[in-house]
């Protein structure tokens, strides 16, 4: 067979060498009857005058490490997927991994996405921010937490960004952190919006001049206005709840 004219000329070349110590390595797949491939590592050695073929069948290793890095493909392509910018970093500084949205978030460039420094992602973004130096701070002291955290960072340019992170650990070490952050400017504008309109609807009912009070489905006074309270001669306090 094509393996044995390998394994023949291999041995011949080994034997005819000049250094008698000379060693070969060889990895090959062998199908079995059953048809199943199998990972083969081979080492050729010459030891006096003779040769020795040592050969281990790394299959289980070879499929386990192919598992792994589909595994890791498939963990990349859904970060990549997701709404949400992730950031993984260490604590001396670098970091290990960061999506395309951080990236848009953040108005990184990719040249700086590559070099996967974090001081230098500080640097480049610390002109965006509303208060660099509190974020910053916290974000260092963070690093240092074996804890979970979520906050928020304001940008000049009126984004607010909601970041959690979580501790990154390998048997019991605290190598790091990762870091989600969600643009939730359109949550807190609609946030505002409601508080204004409650606020503005809670001035016209007290400045109408008729005595008005809500109640729910159990006849408890939920809402009165001033012109109630002074009518009864009582604090709004101590009506609601009635």
């Amino acid at each position: 067979s094509l393996l044995k004219k390998y394994l023949r000329v291999l041995g011949e070349n080994i034997i005819l060498g000049a250094n008698p110590s000379k060693f070969e390595n060889l990895n090959m797949r062998i199908k079995d009857k059953g048809g199943r491939w199998h990972y083969i590592e081979c080492t050729a050695n010459m030891i006096g005058k003779e040769l020795l073929f040592v050969s281990k069948d790394v299959t289980e290793k070879i499929e386990a490490e192919n598992k792994l890095k589909d595994n890791e493909k498939m963990l990349k392509l859904i970060l990549q997927s997701s709404g949400d910018g992730i950031l993984v970093g260490l604590k001396d500084g670098s970091f290990i991994y960061a999506n395309e949205r951080l990236a848009r978030m953040w108005n990184i460039p990719d040249y700086m996405m590559k070099e996967k420094d974090r001081k230098k992602l500080h640097e480049f973004v610390y002109s965006q921010l509303k208060d660099p130096s509190g974020f910053f701070a916290e974000i260092d002291n963070l690093y240092e937490l074996d804890k979970e955290h979520l906050g928020v960072v304001e940008f000049k340019d009126g984004r607010i960004l909601e970041h959690y992170s979580a501790p990154l650990k390998k048997d019991g070490k605290l190598l790091g952190r990762v870091w989600s952050f969600r643009d939730i400017t359109e949550r807190r504008k609609a946030e505002e919006a409601i508080r204004r309109s409650v606020e503005d609807w809670s001035m016209t009912f007290n400045a109408i001049s008729d005595a008005i009070f809500l109640q729910d489905i159990n006849h408890t006074i939920i809402k009165a206005n001033k012109a109630f309270c002074e009518m009864i001669n009582l604090n709004t306090q101590d009506v609601v709840g009635e």
